[in-house]
């Protein structure tokens, strides 16, 4: 069975404690939450969290994404994007769709489209 042939798992499957640090790339098909620090390049077949004490500098290519702490980088996102009150954003992004809550730190170019 081919790669893009198999079924991409639901929910949570992956999680980045908050102690831990990884610098690399990282590849999956399901979703990650990050309460650690990341640094690097991800692709993730479903959606990425990066909890309140969170931080990512680098690219992410996913369908959601979740972002309430820090975000450094170049984010394509093929569906929604939330920053939520406790984020901050910095790079560029490109969605679908964006909801920026009340309190979210924003600073970069974003792109829309579908």
């Amino acid at each position: 069975m081919r790669k893009d042939e198999r079924k991409r798992p639901e929910g949570l499957t992956s999680i980045l404690g908050g102690d831990t640090s990884f610098d690399g790339t990282l590849q999956l098909d399901g979703s990650l939450r990050v309460d650690g620090t990341f640094r690097g390049s991800l692709t993730c077949g479903g959606s990425i969290t990066v909890g309140e004490n969170g931080s990512f500098h680098g690219d992410i290519e996913a369908d959601d994404l979740i972002l309430g702490g820090k975000l450094t980088g170049r984010v394509v996102v093929h569906k929604l994007i939330v920053l939520e009150a406790t984020s901050e954003f910095e790079g560029e992004l490109t969605c679908t769709t964006l909801h920026v809550n009340e309190g979210a730190q924003f600073n970069g170019i974003s792109s829309m489209g579908k």
